[in-house]
């Protein structure tokens, strides 16, 4: 009886061990971005997304990174206008 309750112990430790260890704490639709020293979960740009509130303005775009939707326009992290999304 020892050995069953030592068998499942470990593996509820190994389960929490490996669910714990995960190297990303973003959602799925997430991606974690390093701004100013902290890393922070954005959701990834989809097609038409800038019209939903629910999301911000800021998203994360896998050819251009970081990208911000202001005033009707897309730019990058560096100011620069996009036109290719």
């Amino acid at each position: 009886m020892k050995n069953r309750y030592l068998f499942f112990g470990l593996i509820l430790i190994s389960s929490l061990l490996n669910y714990s260890c995960d190297s990303d704490p973003c959602d799925e639709g997430y991606t974690q971005v390093e701004q100013n020293g902290s890393f922070i979960c954005l959701p990834d740009f989809l097609a038409g997304i800038e019209k939903s509130n629910e999301y911000g303005n800021t998203f994360y775009h896998k050819k251009h990174g970081v990208i911000t939707f202001e005033k009707g326009q897309w730019t990058n992290e560096f100011g620069e206008k996009l036109t290719d999304l």
